[in-house]
């Protein structure tokens, strides 16, 4: 099941994105009306080169651990020669990438362009709306982002979850639109495993348990290697309790229900999910590290089939091994739920890529990244 996605340029399968505090700040004129009228006369309206004379903006984003370095990719090199724009890449690993962002917009040293940028709504207010150090993209999105424009205009739901507090769009999000992408977290259990323990695949928490213990005490892997179950990280708790009845609406531990909002943190059935988890930790069933987060540890597990069941959006990460495994269906619960929480809107990230206001050349900006929304693009 390999990625088929429009992400922020649709490389993250091949690249596995107060004002008086600032100084500089604020917004000049020619930008805030989308740019100098230099800067635009040079930019061509369509095909490439994107400009005649070769420019440079730097850019700044999160390189996830899987990923060559961004200076290395074919992409890179050959969207450089395409376009005639040079990219001075800041990239920055994935882990500690949070804190790094915090402190370029603190000391306010910025690049042209963020991307990859991972930038939530909050940010988003506090750095467009608010400091004015990300600037609005509406009066450029027409003319030099067609692309995108046109899956705004056939899908009425992206500008309403772009929008910032004021109404304006600061920033360009990752996006999937393939009909796997619509499910992030799926079921993945190890096939060899099941006929070698002579067990069938789990229907419901209960088989699932049974199944894990039989892996344990098999140690398929060899050498106590086997891992029965690989949750990735804590947060991942959240979007697998719908067995529980527990959905992942608006992507929260927050549901509508007849029209109120409800936490179901404080239920019964998350403390009964909670107490079966516990179970599996206690039973050495849970990978023991999983509330670490040790993301490279938990790859490299993956990548070598240590873990008998687990749940990942996509295979590119265990592709050498992904033969072994299968997906299955969402597993039964005690009160009869069965359906799948991980559910996602088109829009995945909405701060993937943004533009600073000390970029000379948003048009361009803008052209360069609007590629990736076409399927040409995606494609590339």
């Amino acid at each position: 099941m390999k990625m088929t996605k429009f992400f922020l340029f649709g490389l993250i399968a091949a690249l596995l994105l107060p004002a008086s505090v600032f100084g500089g700040g604020q917004q000049s004129p020619a930008q805030s009306q989308g740019g100098s009228a230099a800067s635009a006369a040079m930019v061509n309206p369509t095909g490439f080169p994107i400009v005649n004379e070769p420019i440079t903006m730097t850019v700044f984003g999160a390189r996830d651990q899987n990923q060559a370095r961004w200076s290395e990719m074919y992409f890179f090199r050959e969207y450089e020669r395409m376009t005639n724009i040079r990219l001075d890449l800041q990239e920055v690993p994935a882990q500690g990438f949070v804190e790094r962002k915090n402190l370029v917009f603190a000391s306010n040293d910025l690049p042209d362009i963020f991307l990859r940028a991972g930038l939530n709504r909050e940010e988003i207010s506090m750095y467009g709306s608010g400091s004015k150090q990300l600037i609005v993209l509406d009066s450029y999105l027409q003319r030099y982002a067609p692309n995108f424009s046109k899956m705004m205009q056939d899908d009425e739901s992206i500008r309403p979850s772009l929008a910032a507090a004021d109404g304006h769009i600061y920033s360009i999000p990752e996006m999937d639109i393939s009909n796997t992408g619509r499910i992030d977290f799926k079921q993945w259990i190890n096939k060899e495993w099941l006929e070698l323990v002579g067990k069938n695949v789990p229907t419901t928490p209960q088989e699932l348990r049974d199944v894990l213990i039989a892996f344990r005490d098999a140690d398929p892997a060899g050498g106590g290697r086997t891992i029965p179950l690989g949750i990735r990280q804590p947060s991942s708790i959240y979007v697998l309790g719908a067995p529980w009845g527990l959905d992942y609406q608006m992507r929260d531990t927050i549901n509508i229900e007849n029209g109120r909002i409800h936490y179901w943190l404080t239920d019964d059935n998350f403390k009964e999910y909670l107490m079966f988890l516990n179970d599996l930790y206690t039973e050495r069933l849970l990978w023991q590290n999983y509330f670490r987060d040790p993301r490279p540890e938990w790859r490299s597990n993956l990548a070598n089939a240590y873990y008998g069941a687990f749940y990942m959006p996509y295979s590119d990460v265990f592709i050498n091994v992904e033969h072994k495994f299968i997906g299955y269906p969402p597993l039964i619960g005690p009160r009869g739920d069965q359906f799948w929480a991980d559910s996602l809107s088109t829009v995945r990230t909405i701060g993937a890529f943004a533009i600073s206001n000390t970029c000379r050349y948003p048009e361009a900006a803008l052209r360069w990244v609007d590629y990736f929304y076409s399927d040409e693009g995606s494609l590339f």
